[in-house]
């Protein structure tokens, strides 16, 4: 399967935000040509998670993308969707690929141990972060595109650059080892 270049993570939906609004920033970003989505949430609860990730799911189909649920989505979801995204606590923990090669599984990777687990388990792409400052994690220490290219060299599987990347940033990208560029703020159409 050929990944599309651009991978958006979504915002984080709340139990208090209506999903309809939502939903419809989601298909305004699956109109402008987005098509890997990774439904994020750490703040839904399971049975709200469930809702959205299926009417999401539904959106993805009509658009001819893939959805993704992370690694906290209950397991009963993931036969519906194109994959899961592991982030990088639920990588380490893993002992093998979470689900079967029918389906996509990446992770979200920050170190040179973490792109080994990855690799170890089969995963078929990662996103590698932050390779700038972002607004969400200021206090991180970027890796900047040096540090990115000395990761992203070194690993056999295609890597998302991710953090504080504007839309445009993909060429800048490629050119430092990535395979495409992920993100929130720079893909989602709020």
């Amino acid at each position: 399967m050929r990944l599309p270049k651009r991978y958006l993570i979504t915002p984080d939906p709340s139990d208090a935000d209506p999903p309809a609004l939502f939903l419809e920033q989601l298909k305004r970003t699956l109109d402008s040509g987005i098509e890997l989505v990774q439904l994020r949430s750490k703040k839904l609860n399971a049975i709200h998670y469930m809702r959205l990730a299926e009417k999401a799911m539904d959106l993805c189909q009509q658009h001819h993308a893939l959805l993704l649920l992370n690694a906290h989505a209950p397991r009963s979801a993931r036969h519906n969707v194109d994959g899961l995204h592991l982030d990088s606590q639920s990588l380490m923990a893993c002992d093998e690929r979470p689900l079967p090669t029918t389906k996509l599984v990446a992770a979200s990777c920050h170190t040179m141990a973490e792109l080994e687990k990855a690799q170890s388990i089969g995963a078929d792409f990662v996103t590698l972060s932050p390779v700038l400052r972002t607004a969400s994690h200021p206090d991180v220490e970027p890796l900047g595109w040096d540090g990115f290219l000395a990761l992203a060299s070194r690993a056999t599987l295609p890597i998302y650059a991710l953090g504080g990347l504007p839309a445009d940033a993909l060429p800048h990208a490629e050119r430092h080892g990535a395979y495409g560029i992920a993100g929130i703020r720079c893909f989602w159409k709020s």
